[in-house]
């Protein structure tokens, strides 16, 4: 029998866009930092695996960790219908991050409210897990568990 700390059943998840577990992801208090690209590509990844359950033909190994063109396109669409602002950060050259506008933390809001409560729990728990980590453990995260969405970089230990 195979146990997670997530409490969602598949009857509990509701079939909505990408772009609105994004924006769900996105949103949250404490939790929510300004997140750049690779940041939302890995935590989408890793939220679509643990618990949407998706076998994820739509990601695959690109660089040096997973990679879906419907989650660039999402960000774009998030992007040009003002959910997300982009900034750019001024702790790394030509790195932008992106933090949700009001209109996009009202999107977000509503899509949450309409969760079931172990739907939110879970979400809640993914955002505090996935900010805790930096891109470097997200990456070992990622290839602990799906090893094939993973190159490591010279000099990374692997940690699996």
């Amino acid at each position: 029998m195979e146990r997670s700390v997530f409490q969602a059943k598949e009857h509990d998840i509701p079939k909505i866009p990408m772009k609105n577990w994004i924006l769900a992801l996105l949103h949250g208090g404490e939790h929510n930092k300004p997140s750049d690209f690779h940041f939302i590509m890995y935590q989408t990844f890793i939220f679509s695996r643990e618990i949407l359950h998706s076998e994820g033909s739509e990601f695959e190994m690109l660089g040096y960790g997973p990679f879906s063109k419907e989650v660039a396109e999402c960000i774009n669409q998030l992007l040009s219908t003002n959910m997300l602002d982009k900034r750019k950060d001024k702790s790394v050259i030509g790195i932008y991050g992106f933090d949700l506008t009001e209109k996009g933390k009202k999107k977000a809001e509503k899509i949450l409210s309409e969760f079931p409560k172990n739907l939110r729990g879970d979400v809640d728990y993914m955002k505090f897990l996935t900010s805790k980590m930096s891109h470097c453990g997200m990456i070992q995260y990622i290839y602990s568990l799906y090893p094939e969405y993973v190159h490591l970089k010279k000099g990374w230990i692997n940690l699996a």
